[in-house]
């Protein structure tokens, strides 16, 4: 208990109420006394108008870290800055408190301020009233479970809307434990006029939400207070005057009973969200949230523009995989291929970026599900198929090809065959590829890049970066691990894993590597081919986080061309010659464009 710790400060503060007490007219009846664990002072607050208020100042029990708190001692509404629980909102704070200077007495003193200027001028409400009630939006909506999630498109779109007719619209709402988040999502516009959409909010959001039916009310209801607005009868009255017109959409139930959320412009011109259930006997009005919507680039720095242009090819969306597309989407990049065949497990959960939702569904549309919530722009193509698996040959030559399309080609699966495809695919169609490693028991990873023209082609460079970490191990008398694709490793009989933070720093790593290849900045972060990544004092790493640039000398040469004699080149363009002598002409024209 605090005032057992620091009988000096126990002393202070009695004293400096007693002096407060002395030295004015309107702090009687104190007293002392304990609640539990608590120190409390119970005191009267006289005011001008002959009231007299008991009060009550709380001192926590990690006192003088946070400051005492007053309420009324009756529990009642006391004043019009008071918090949820009856304590009142002063001037001095958690924000604003110094426990070297202050003392509990100023904010008995600030009580009275409070109560004298609210007393003093209860009809005026052009008077500020000093206090701290600067609440943040989360503060804001703490106790408010239905929340309208409001964009800077909606608000325009709401406001050049024609006044009088209404709207039929589309929301979103997601039920969560604390709140219910509504979203207004379409419009529909009569009249051969195209419908409105949020391009903020990812029509991906009703798989985890529901999409319900509103209404948009133009028609001036200024005159209505915002208590009448609240009741079901008044509601439903601005649906039905002026009449909402049927939905274009076939299969729709036109019926009014069917409107979930109506949306009316009250006093101030303020636009106000109501909820309606049951049918339309009960509403509830929603609070309004206003989003925030700084640009990406706002947030992380990067070119935006550029990576919204870019498509990144990624192999293997497991623990690894799933983090590098995820943080990807985040940051801006416009066009996904993802190709992977496995499904989710529970057991996945343990290193996945996905969660209990995806479970079940095949990783790619786990993956792409969660990237259409984090980027609702981004294209994503999606591949339910094993390379170097028992596959069709036509869908796999399909995939490989979908692979060469891509800016940047990811192999994230840490398989030997796997990547020899990818190197394959990278060097014929010369586009970057980047690949990484988890090393066996979690101790670090390595993370390599093949750039055109810039790296050694992927072949080449993978043996020279895999002869460079075996020299690095042999110089320092240790033999290499080996990537393990279940990231384990038995060590004195006992099953060692990579953790999901071992898996998602080495993620990070790779993403970062993977943008620095996208935006080709000049000159690049990441100077070396290769990284080794340490997790851990073992192998080669000397602690936690050691990193080791892996070099090599080996010749840039990304031709794809065989070199053969001449007379095997005469033989094979004669072949060629004689097949395309047989095309028709319309056919010869084609393959010639």
């Amino acid at each position: 208990m605090w005032f057992l710790k620091d009988l000096g400060r126990l002393n202070q503060e009695r004293l400096a109420i007693e002096s407060l007490s002395d030295s004015c007219t309107w702090l009687d009846g104190v007293h002392w006394r304990f609640d539990g664990p608590q120190l409390v002072v119970d005191a009267d607050i006289r005011l001008e108008d002959d009231r007299s208020i008991p009060i009550e100042l709380r001192f926590p029990e990690v006192y003088p870290s946070s400051p005492a708190s007053v309420r009324p001692k009756d529990a009642g509404v006391l004043s019009g800055h008071q918090y949820i629980g009856g304590e009142l909102c002063l001037e001095v704070g958690p924000d604003n408190w110094h426990p070297a200077s202050h003392t509990a007495s100023l904010l008995l003193e600030s009580t009275y301020r409070l109560l004298t200027l609210e007393t003093e001028h209860a009809t005026d409400a052009t008077v500020r009233i000093p206090d701290r009630h600067a609440l943040t939006d989360g503060q804001a909506q703490r106790f408010e479970f239905l929340r309208w999630v409001v964009t800077p498109d909606v608000i325009d779109t709401l406001n050049a809307l024609p006044q009088g007719p209404s709207y039929r619209c589309d929301v979103i709402d997601v039920f969560h434990e604390q709140a219910l988040t509504a979203f207004l999502s379409r419009i529909e516009r009569a009249n051969g006029a195209d419908d409105w959409l949020d391009p903020g909010v990812p029509g991906q959001l009703k798989n985890p939400g529901r999409l319900l039916r509103g209404a948009i009310i133009t028609g001036n209801v200024g005159a209505l207070t915002l208590a009448q607005l609240d009741q079901a009868e008044v509601i439903s009255s601005l649906l039905e005057e002026p009449a909402l017109p049927d939905s274009q959409d076939e299969g729709i139930d036109n019926a009014l009973d069917n409107i979930s959320y109506v949306f009316v412009k009250g006093f101030g011109g303020r636009w106000e969200a109501h909820c309606r259930w049951t049918g339309g006997g009960k509403v509830w009005r929603c609070s309004m949230l206003e989003a925030d919507t700084a640009p990406h680039s706002l947030r992380h720095g990067m070119d935006t523009v550029t990576l919204c242009e870019t498509s990144v090819a990624l192999v293997g969306l497991g623990s690894a995989g799933s983090k590098i597309a995820t943080s990807l989407a985040r940051t801006g990049v416009g066009r996904f291929v993802l190709l992977d065949d496995d499904l989710l497990h529970p057991a996945n959960l343990v290193r996945h970026d996905h969660d209990w939702t995806g479970v079940g569904q095949h990783k790619v549309d786990a993956v792409a599900d969660r990237i259409a919530l984090i980027n609702p722009s981004a294209d994503v193509v999606r591949r339910r198929l094993r390379l170097h698996g028992q596959e069709a040959s036509s869908s796999a030559a399909s995939a490989l090809a979908a692979l060469g399309g891509a800016d940047l080609i990811i192999d994230a699966t840490a398989n030997p065959a796997v990547f020899t495809l990818c190197a394959h695919v990278a060097k014929h169609s010369k586009k970057p590829l980047l690949w990484l490693e988890v090393f066996a028991g979690g101790i670090g990873g390595l993370i390599a890049r093949a750039r055109p023209d810039t790296d050694a082609e992927p072949f080449t460079l993978r043996a020279a970066v895999h002869a460079a970490a075996n020299e690095i191990a042999e110089h320092k008398g240790v033999e290499a691990p080996g990537g393990a694709s279940n990231y384990g490793a038995v060590v004195e009989d006992e099953i060692v894993t990579a953790t999901d933070a071992d898996v998602s720093v080495l993620s990070a790593q790779a993403t970062q590597i993977a943008l620095d290849t996208l935006l080709q900045p000049d000159p690049t972060r990441f100077p070396h081919p290769a990284y080794l990544v340490g997790m851990a004092r073992a192998w080669v790493f000397e602690e936690a986080f050691h990193t080791i640039p892996v070099d090599c000398s080996a010749p840039v040469d990304w031709s794809s061309v065989v070199e053969t004699d001449k007379a095997t080149r005469n033989e094979a363009s004669a072949f060629i010659v004689s097949l395309l002598e047989t095309l028709p002409a319309d056919a010869d024209a084609e393959t010639a464009a």
